[in-house]
């Protein structure tokens, strides 16, 4: 058989698409683009022992918190950088604990940095919260 440059070029693009077939993105599994870690909001943003109601984790399937775990994370709709996702936790804070559903409306500006524009169960009369990347050591819950 005689090789040539169709059938080179036809055969690493075959090799391509298997391989993208197989090996899929990691921002494709991701409900929102966004680097895995943790995201500080406030005046002392990466701030070294940081106020918990100003920390916000993602791992990629979800946004957690201080005081919650077992979190997963439903994309609702995007619209251009705007992304509006139902957040599934268990709340561990005072009392029982209990499983939980908030809406998020996020406006990811990059990969680093998103916007809270607005959330199920707080009030965001002040504006938006900016959260900003600050570490990839998320706790494991």
């Amino acid at each position: 058989m005689r090789i040539t440059p169709s059938r080179v070029s036809h055969s690493l693009l075959v090799l391509l698409a298997l391989f993208c077939a197989v090996v899929p993105s990691r921002a494709a599994d991701d409900v929102v683009p966004l680097k895995h870690g943790v995201y500080q909001t406030g005046d002392s943003i990466c701030a070294a022992d940081p106020a918990n109601a100003g920390i916000l984790t993602y791992d990629g399937k979800a946004f957690g918190g201080a005081h919650v775990h077992d979190c997963h994370a439903t994309l609702v709709s995007k619209n251009g950088a705007t992304y509006i996702v139902k957040n599934d936790c268990i709340s561990a804070g005072e009392g029982n604990a209990h499983r939980y559903t908030e809406t998020l409306v996020l406006e990811r500006e990059k990969s680093t940095v998103f916007k809270v524009i607005s959330k199920s169960d707080a009030d965001l009369s002040g504006g938006p919260l900016e959260y900003r990347w600050c570490s990839a050591d998320v706790p494991k819950s």
